[in-house]
């Protein structure tokens, strides 16, 4: 659908550009087709940057978010369905009827590309869902703004005392009740993806689950480190799904290294026995 409004547009441009050169019928044939394709990318880039400033609208540098802004999650979500849409992305899901209906929870889930939070939140959007996500991404050009907005935790691995009170903010707002926290347990990337099919989870990580206290979604993410390759050309298509839910009262009973083990377990079995139940999203 996007991908039609955009060819609309360009085509509208490349008309009126050819009605207006002093040409004759040949040459405006030729200048119209390329005038079609130049002008997709005009009205495509116009539009990108357009919600993208929109996004860093009264965000202040250095600003640090005290709530959870609903505001800028819906306009993230508007990017969400423009990018997704545009780039052929197909997103698939099982297993979203397992998550909790009645309370707020973490999410964790495998990960393989820069582009899971943003598959993931399309997915989850009806979710006040922030992710715990690297410094790198929050001095972006106006996105790090809309995650600093809607209250990601940034993490710089070198400023312990700052890394420390971001952990702390996350975990609050997590047991409050006013967001679903998100967490990469292996820290980082796994650019060697399926070799291991994960790394070693982060120590750091266990521990800031097992203290947001909250029902754990363990999810898996296929498809996503493949988009990147034929980018305008191809259909990509991601699958997500959920599972395991674990619930409050075992999260409690458990120390750190089960806790581990069981998302792990969880994780690794939804990696190497992929469901064959699939529902599509609706971006729109």
């Amino acid at each position: 659908m996007v991908k039609i409004i955009l060819l609309l547009l360009a085509f509208g441009l490349s008309t009126l550009t050819t009605l207006l050169l002093n040409f004759d019928a040949a040459w405006k044939i030729a200048i119209s087709i390329i005038g079609m394709g130049i002008g997709f990318i005009i009205v495509f880039a116009l539009i990108f940057f357009l919600i993208l400033i929109l996004f860093g609208l009264k965000v202040k540098k250095g600003e640090v978010a005290t709530k959870y802004s609903k505001t800028y999650h819906h306009l993230y979500s508007i990017y969400q369905i423009f990018a997704l849409s545009f780039f052929g992305v197909k997103l698939t899901t099982n297993g979203l009827d397992m998550i909790p209906k009645d309370t707020n929870f973490v999410l964790v889930q495998n990960h393989t590309s820069n582009l899971d939070p943003m598959f993931t939140d399309a997915i989850l959007r009806k979710y006040p869902l922030i992710f715990v996500s690297k410094e790198s991404l929050f001095r972006l050009p106006f996105f790090g703004k809309i995650i600093t907005h809607m209250g990601y935790v940034k993490l710089s691995r070198k400023n312990a005392m700052n890394d420390a009170s971001e952990i702390v903010r996350g975990v609050r707002w997590t047991r409050a009740g006013e967001v679903c926290l998100g967490i990469y347990p292996e820290g980082t990337r796994n650019k060697t993806y399926p070799n291991p099919e994960l790394l070693q989870f982060k120590e750091g990580s266990i521990s800031m689950i097992k203290k947001a206290s909250r029902p754990i979604v363990v999810s898996v993410m296929r498809g996503t480190r493949d988009v990147n390759n034929g980018l305008l050309t191809r259909v990509h298509k991601v699958q997500f799904d959920v599972v395991k839910v674990i619930r409050l009262e075992a999260v409690e009973s458990m120390n750190n290294e089960e806790l581990e083990k069981e998302i792990r377990e969880a994780m690794l079995e939804g990696i190497r026995n992929p469901s064959t139940k699939k529902e599509k999203v609706r971006l729109y």
